[in-house]
């Protein structure tokens, strides 16, 4: 029996939704604006007052002269110094005490202030001061992040392919259920995980570090001045595209050769419940598991604070690579669990057994997941509950929806938030 019509239209028009969204966030990126201004070492004046701050020489940023601009600064000392306590004045009048959350970023050791909107009364001033009792201090080095903020179509273009995905949720979700076939797997089907661990990371490691410098190395450098970053974003966008694509690409072929059909291989089929069980409650259990899983790793990353810097914390300091993250985060969880809870799942489970597969998945999920975090490891305790309970859902059901499910709901709180705050 063929698919329903409506099926085929809801997978169509979430496909040719995801393209055109992907295509219009690419191009937004390309034209994105993202400066770094780094001072020379900032000598510390003489205070007037023997009992008030010191204040290091004012730092003017040049890098934006008009307009609304997002303004992202640090002060860094040498690494292996002392920590101070530092306050950042604005010409404003507004402050921030700066001293926590200390961030190490190669030879430069950094603390962040809060994101401001500056839109009036360019060139925007700051000064860094520290109290007199502290003693004598390395010279501090001010580097701030300019970048415009994120616009009304990048924002749209995310939502799209939000969109999309719940689009493939609720068609894969309404349609006929059906036992996932497990019977034509060869042992040595899941082998291919191993090329795909050990192939993407290098590619996606080429394409991100081609074309201009990041922001570790900005920070490091000895060179005062601005930076214009290349286009990080799109760069970044391509290189997470290729990553899917790749993933599919294999799975696909290989499901292809052993059964010559996806759904029922891949357990696309909608959930098995309970008689009288309505399947939109247990995605819509599955979705609350994955918001509680973001809300709690929030939690984890503000009561312990990174010491080392690591690929997210750069991701998420500038707009360009978190509006790619972001638009990943929305796509992602349907391809990893395809998959993970499809392909890897379902070919470990015909040959060696559903403890086996469940070990496997979870594992592997996590370890993909550690080239993101490496230098702050305290994000995989959070993953790794997104791995173990996509794969619960994925026994329970025998089917990739309510995984999908969880999948989405994590990403989409711990992005979006963030997203709209840029």
């Amino acid at each position: 029996m063929g698919e329903p019509w409506w099926r085929a239209l809801w997978l169509s028009a979430s496909t040719l939704l995801l393209v055109a969204a992907l295509a219009v966030l690419w191009w937004a990126l390309g034209w994105r604006e993202d400066v770094v201004e780094r001072s020379e070492p900032l000598a510390w004046l003489a205070p007037a007052d023997p009992e008030g701050p010191v204040a290091a020489s004012p730092f003017v940023v040049s890098a934006a002269t008009e307009g609304r601009w997002n303004l992202r600064a640090y002060v860094c000392f040498p690494r292996g110094g002392a920590r101070p306590e530092v306050t950042l004045r604005w010409d404003d009048g507004r402050s921030e005490l700066l001293g926590q959350g200390w961030t190490t970023m190669g030879e430069a050791r950094c603390a962040e202030a809060p994101l401001r909107r500056w839109d009036e009364g360019w060139p925007a001033t700051l000064w860094v001061e520290r109290a007199a009792t502290a003693g004598e201090l390395a010279l501090p080095v001010v580097v701030v992040v300019v970048s415009r903020p994120v616009g009304m179509l990048e924002l749209g273009a995310v939502f799209a392919l939000l969109l999309a995905m719940l689009l493939r949720l609720l068609a894969w979700t309404l349609g006929p259920g059906g036992t996932a076939a497990e019977g034509r797997w060869r042992a040595y089907d899941p082998l291919v995980v191993l090329l795909l661990l050990l192939v993407l990371p290098a590619l996606i490691f080429g394409l991100w570090s081609s074309g201009g410098p990041s922001l570790s190395e900005v920070m490091n450098s000895v060179t005062p001045g601005v930076v214009r970053l290349p286009a990080w974003g799109q760069r970044a966008l391509s290189g997470m595209v290729v990553h899917l694509a790749f993933y599919l690409a294999l799975t696909f072929a290989i499901v292809w050769w052993r059964f010559g059909a996806f759904r029922q291989a891949l357990a696309l089929v909608a959930p098995q419940v309970a008689a009288g069980e309505c399947p939109w409650k247990v995605l819509a259990r599955a979705f609350g598991m994955g918001v509680l899983l973001a809300l709690a790793a929030t939690a984890l990353l503000i009561f312990v604070a990174p010491e080392e810097s690591s690929p997210m914390i750069h991701i998420t300091r500038v707009p360009g690579m978190m509006l790619a993250s972001a638009a990943m985060a929305c796509v992602a969880p349907w391809f990893e669990e395809v998959f993970f809870r499809g392909f890897l799942y379902g070919s470990i489970a015909a040959c060696a057994g559903r403890l086996a597969a469940a070990v496997a998945s979870v594992v592997l999920f996590t370890a993909a997941h550690i080239p993101q975090h490496l230098g702050y490891g305290w994000p995989l305790l959070p993953i790794l509950g997104v791995a173990i309970g996509t794969t619960w859902w994925r026994q329970r059901t025998a089917s990739t929806t309510a995984a999908f499910s969880l999948h989405l709901g994590y990403n989409a709180a711990l992005v979006l938030p963030a997203l709209l705050s840029l």
